[in-house]
């Protein structure tokens, strides 16, 4: 029987003339149209958080803006807490416990606290860089900017600094210009909350926008009149300027970002911030010698009580325990009623280690001092208490070292779902429960029903320790398919990734093709999908009828996530895809195609006027998607007509909402495509539209 495949999709664009779309068409037999309809590979999430991921180093953080002898944020020696040498003493978690109990006894200021630590382990890419590293990204943005600003970073007005350079990030560093402040602050304060989303792409598109180094927009300088009564107009937007670095930092707190918060919060001087935020930050990142500092500094001018128990809490911290008790008597004597804090802080005076908290379930409170002191006592907040966490304490909850593997890994889960720890994290905690050998073995029984986060850790270790390729396979089918359905294969493939590149192409599991390389895509895997593709393309060049299918099932993805050569395109290649689709309902045949048409044309290519005449008048199936308001899509269109970088990628996200990729409209996703290309972002418009044909079964 003659190949059914075009040579075009199988060798190169000046191949000889393909075989007629009817070759195609007849070979689609009743059973493949029952298998197809079910979406063999529809089973098929951090970006790939698209962070990036900082380097370890050694010393305490270091602020760019002020002497290197100086811990961050600086503060003048005199005004520093009094010194004690207890507070040089650094106490980390004990690793080697199998169940991740080990106590942690922080009697003690814990310097580093920044990085994430699990099961003892410092787990790098999520936290605040320290000296060094912190030293090398101010040099890299230096030299970035010289040659715009003509200055030195450390002259750099605050406004415009940023955890990433503007080469990690790829966005300008002259994103906002053009744009008005007071509407970018305005737009920050609405940025969605993307966890159930599951999209990395815009998860770290989100992430850059607010971590990325970058001018605000500059404003005309006051003239001699406005100095002696400044005007409004020209008030306000300095104002906005700075109101737009509060933005940025309450959007990075909103969103549960702790550990982006504490990197930015390091690169700060103490005016430049709000000093309660950081100060929540700070005790919830284990930070107690930062939150310390500002809260002896808050204390002398400001006659707030909270500032008084978070000084009590650091006079434990420093071994000043008579402090503490007199400071315990002074708030009684205020009338201040705080049962939860003051038993925890009697029980650190007293020095108790693990001590019972249960009970503290019932008063219903839960902060970020009372959550650093129950750290230090060894314990985590009881369960109860949990609803209350804020999303930021949430964060820390995840890789707090007192908790069993079993409690920690779905809070871990949620904070990769929302993006706040990333793959290399995640992994790591998918391998700290421990499983007998039968468990291992066996996991194929429980692979298709969800049974919890440690299911997911059990499959997982059991994948990576299969021998033979069939054998992962068996594993990675069902856990795709439940990922799938879950909306979240966009989130889970970078877990993935080391599973799916241990299996090698072969003719042996070409049949799995759609799903690997579906898998490998998601992952940022772009060669080994390449290498997937081209085994496929030669295997229907030879005639296999299967092969020639999973070849049109694969070509869309391959062609929308990459601009490689081996991936044609052609009208004919178009025609042969179309005609794989009848195996769908009319419906969802017309769907899809509208989909996939616009993408392409937002990439650059021609559709045919000829496909498009084939989808009139044809009904596609209803779209559930979210819509935006008039206000914002006319705010996109102008982003995009006046090349205002930031602006587009703000209001894109907007436009997209919490739901994200999901239910956006094929117009949305057309348009944010489009425009995100012209803004010098083809990696995030490739990677977007890649996410969108997956999320709907592509």
């Amino acid at each position: 029987m003659a190949p059914v495949v075009t040579p075009q999709i199988l060798q190169a664009e000046s191949s000889p003339a393909i075989l007629p779309s009817s070759t195609v068409e007849a070979n689609v037999t009743a059973s493949d149209r029952h298998s197809d309809r079910r979406g063999d590979y529809r089973d098929g999430h951090m970006a790939a958080s698209g962070s990036s991921e900082p380097a370890r180093a050694v010393g305490l953080p270091q602020s760019i803006l002020f002497p290197s002898s100086q811990p961050g944020p600086y503060l003048p020696p005199q005004v520093l807490p009094e010194q004690n040498p207890v507070l040089e003493q650094q106490v980390r978690h004990p690793g080697g416990a199998d169940n991740g109990q080990a106590p942690v006894a922080e009697s003690t200021f814990v310097e580093d606290q920044t990085q994430p630590n699990v099961m003892g382990q410092d787990l790098a890419g999520q936290g605040t860089a320290m000296n060094e590293a912190q030293a090398g990204r101010a040099s890299d943005i230096s030299a970035g900017l010289d040659d715009i600003m003509g200055e030195a970073l450390a002259e750099l007005d605050p406004q415009s600094l940023g955890v990433l350079s503007n080469a990690e990030s790829g966005l300008s560093y002259e994103m906002w210009q053009g744009s008005d402040s007071e509407q970018i602050v305005k737009l920050l304060t609405k940025l969605p909350y993307f966890r159930e989303g599951g999209s990395p792409r815009l998860q770290s598109l989100q992430r850059r926008l607010l971590l990325t180094a970058a001018r605000p927009p500059v404003q005309g300088p006051l003239s001699e009149q406005d100095l002696l009564g400044p005007s409004l107009d020209k008030v306000k937007p300095a104002l906005a300027q700075q109101n737009m670095l509060k933005a940025r930092l309450e959007q990075l707190q909103r969103q549960g970002a702790l550990y982006d918060h504490l990197r930015f919060l390091d690169l700060l001087s103490p005016e430049d911030v709000h000093i309660t935020s950081a100060v929540e930050a700070y005790l919830l990142g284990g930070r107690y010698k930062e939150a310390c500092t500002f809260a002896h500094i808050m204390l002398e001018q400001e006659s707030d009580p909270y500032w008084m128990k978070v000084v009590a809490f650091c006079r434990v911290m420093e071994g000043h325990n008579a402090g503490a008790a007199l400071a315990i008597d002074v708030l009684r004597e205020q009338g201040v009623e705080d049962d939860v804090f003051f038993d925890l802080l009697q029980m650190l005076i007293r020095g108790e280690t693990s001590p019972d908290l249960a009970y503290l379930a019932s008063y219903n409170q839960l902060d970020a001092l009372s959550y650093a002191m129950m750290r230090v006592l060894g314990q985590a907040p009881p369960k109860e208490l949990w609803p209350l966490m804020s999303p930021q304490m949430h964060t820390a909850m995840a890789t707090h070292p007192v908790l069993s593997a079993e409690e920690r890994l779905p809070l871990a889960f949620e904070a990769y779902k929302a993006g706040h720890i990333g793959p290399d994290i995640m992994r790591g905690l998918l391998m700290v429960p421990q499983f007998t050998p039968i468990q291992l073995e066996t996991a194929g029984a429980t692979a298709e029903i969800d049974m919890g986060v440690r299911n997911e850790a059990l499959l997982y270790q059991a994948a990576l320790q299969r021998a033979d390729d069939l054998s992962r396979l068996q594993l990675l089918r069902p856990m795709s398919a439940r990922a799938q359905q879950a909306g979240h294969l966009a989130l889970m493939a970078p877990l993935y990734k080391e599973i799916v590149q241990a299996i090698a192409p072969a003719t042996d599991v070409a049949g799995q093709a759609g799903l690997i390389v579906r898998l490998l895509l998601l992952s940022e895997a772009a060669d080994e999908a390449v290498s997937w593709y081209n085994l496929v393309r030669q295997n229907a060049y030879s005639g296999d009828i299967r092969a020639t299918k999973g070849l049109l099932d694969i070509w869309p993805l391959l062609l929308v996530a990459l601009d490689h050569p081996e991936v044609a395109w052609s009208t004919e290649i178009l025609e042969l895809w179309w005609n794989s689709l009848l195996v769908l309902s009319p419906q969802e045949r017309a769907a899809r195609a509208t989909l996939f048409y616009v993408i392409c044309e937002a990439l650059g290519k021609e559709v045919p006027e000829a496909a498009w005449q084939k989808l009139a008048g044809t009904a596609s199936v209803t779209n559930n998607g979210q819509s935006s308001s008039y206000a914002t899509w006319r705010g996109l269109m102008q982003a995009a007509q006046r090349g205002r970088q930031g602006e587009l990628v703000l209001y894109s996200l907007l436009t997209l909402g919490e739901k994200g990729v999901a239910s956006a409209t094929p117009a949305v996703i057309s348009t944010i495509v489009r425009a995100l290309r012209e803004a010098g972002l083809e990696e995030d418009a490739r990677a977007l539209a890649l996410e969108v044909l997956v999320s709907r079964g592509f």
